[in-house]
């Protein structure tokens, strides 16, 4: 019953340059997926799931999308005298607040959202990554130990500089070195950025960061120092685990959910979502007419498919009208694709429209010139409400932006329209 005496804080994360178009307007962890699902309906759910009745969602960048999503938390059963879900912006608390200086500084400004609550145990778990776990078996894992401090880690031999939190284990479990993105690889354990600790032993530590000139960060602040005491324990998970760290990264983690043997399973890890966001539930079924078809795709309810859909997710509301022809790609709510246009390989986000014969995602793989390092793999990517007039050709690793204001009729790969705002 150790649940009961948790409870969790949800890092839902803000701005991320290697997914810049799709978090500009949103926190990361509300991007869509998968048709009717948000990134942090994963960590929700499985927090439903683990009878974890008190949850905290810290984001600052952008919160209004989550809080119309997470709404008064009805879809994951957080309502009552004993539960409940808050989102916990730093401009909704008092008048000596300030923006979050990292997650740690984040934790801090709410510690009275723990004091008010009194657990013998609190979870930090970041918002932005796909998997299933049953948060009981770490709290279990976490007081047979008798540990101060337990991370949920996976073996990644390979891991990238940079990016993880990476550690050293004994054969105890214990964690007897860690460094927080590294610029070189010395330890092949990696963070996942799931943490439970003692309430008494956590407080004291966001106090005393509070008071030092540091970078104010859960993994570099708050484990590295803790790891002395060696009460810091690893709990290995090795199931299926997505971590969002650029455009590449979320299309095939999308496109996971196609494949025969799918790592992700939506209806058997329970995942559940807010059907009233964006009133997706009253959408009328989808309707397939003419030469419509779709192959080993995933198409949400509310659309008109009278194209050809192929390896693809479609969300609610997208219309494909005649001759049109989409493949490998990703297209949001509301989406628009006039006749005879051909799109491949593209993430198109909500409210989105296509003229007639256009061509999106063809021609040579030029890595993007603002951004080479995030893209790079082919993938074009548009922005909210984007207008692509008739007969406009547009190449891969292209990005479109919203507040494009010039007309255009062929943008070539590894081109950048608008993203001055």
């Amino acid at each position: 019953m150790h649940e009961k005496k948790t409870i969790a804080f949800v890092l839902a994360g803000g701005k991320k340059p290697s997914l810049d178009i799709l978090s500009r307007k949103r926190a990361k962890a509300a991007i869509p997926f998968g048709t009717i699902y948000r990134v942090i309906d994963f960590a929700l759910s499985n927090l439903m799931h683990s009878e974890i009745s008190h949850v905290g969602v810290l984001t600052q960048y952008r919160p209004e999308s989550l809080m119309d999503h997470i709404a008064n938390g009805e879809a994951w059963d957080w309502q009552g005298r004993r539960r409940g879900i808050k989102i916990l912006p730093p401009y909704q608390r008092q008048e000596n607040s300030d923006w979050y200086k990292g997650t740690a500084d984040a934790v801090y400004q709410n510690l009275n959202f723990i004091s008010d609550r009194d657990p013998e145990t609190v979870m930090l778990i970041s918002g932005d990554h796909i998997y299933r776990l049953d948060y009981r078996q770490i709290l279990n894992w976490h007081y047979q130990k008798g540990a101060d401090i337990t991370l949920v880690v996976r073996h990644f031999p390979a891991a990238p500089p940079s990016r993880f939190g990476l550690m050293d284990i004994d054969q105890a479990s214990r964690i007897i070195a860690y460094e927080e993105k590294p610029e070189t690889v010395r330890y092949d354990y990696i963070s996942l950025g799931i943490y439970v600790f003692k309430t008494e032993i956590l407080v004291p530590l966001l106090i005393a960061d509070a008071g030092k000139r540091t970078t104010h960060d859960i993994g570099r602040d708050i484990i590295g120092p803790a790891i002395e005491s060696g009460r810091v324990f690893a709990y290995p998970y090795e199931g299926p685990w997505f971590y969002l760290n650029d455009i590449r990264a979320y299309w095939e983690a999308n496109m996971d959910l196609l494949g025969d043997k799918s790592l992700i399973s939506l209806d058997e890890w329970g995942i559940e979502t807010n059907m009233l966001d964006g009133n997706i539930a009253n959408y009328p079924p989808t309707r397939f007419r003419g030469a419509g078809l779709a192959q080993n795709s995933m198409v949400a309810n509310g659309c008109l498919i009278e194209g050809t859909v192929r390896n693809s997710i479609i969300f609610p509301g997208v219309r494909i009208e005649h001759g049109a022809v989409v493949e490998e790609s990703i297209l949001m709510n509301d989406v628009s694709v006039g006749s005879n246009t051909s799109l491949y390989e593209v993430i198109v986000d909500k409210n989105v429209s296509f003229g007639s014969n256009v061509r999106a995602g063809f021609g040579e793989n030029i890595p993007n010139h603002l951004f080479p390092e995030f893209y790079s793999t082919g993938i074009s990517v548009f922005a909210k409400s984007v207008r692509i007039a008739d007969s406009v050709e547009l190449g891969r690793n292209v990005l479109v932006y919203n507040d494009v204001n010039e007309e255009f009729s062929k943008v070539p790969s590894g081109q950048t329209v608008g993203g001055q705002e």
